[in-house]
């Protein structure tokens, strides 16, 4: 009964795919993942907004490079590690994040 119950949440044969058929949207860095609805464009009927904010999934609580590393139980604001003038604030993890 198990197997049975595993194949119809992962096979569709009646719509001629299954689970390994599709790109796997798990994280960010290397395709849209989460971003595919986290991109501050996806809106309910009432107007609120999906945002792209870090901290709306994640507790920053360490970071940084070892000797300035960051700390705080209440949560940090994401930094980018190599921040210039604050780009990829704009854009999705995956544009510059090929997973090569």
């Amino acid at each position: 009964a198990h197997t049975i119950a595993m194949y119809k949440i992962n096979f569709f044969p009646e719509m001629k795919t299954r689970w390994d058929n599709r790109p796997d949207n798990i994280g960010h860095l290397w395709t849209p993942g989460c971003f595919r609805c986290h991109d501050d464009n996806h809106k309910s009927d009432d107007g609120k907004v999906i945002t792209k904010d870090c901290t709306s999934c994640h507790t920053i609580i360490e970071q940084g490079p070892a000797g300035a590393v960051q700390s705080s139980i209440k949560g940090l604001e994401f930094v980018h590690p190599f921040e210039d003038d604050g780009l990829w604030k704009e854009m999705d993890c995956a544009s510059c994040h090929s997973g090569n």
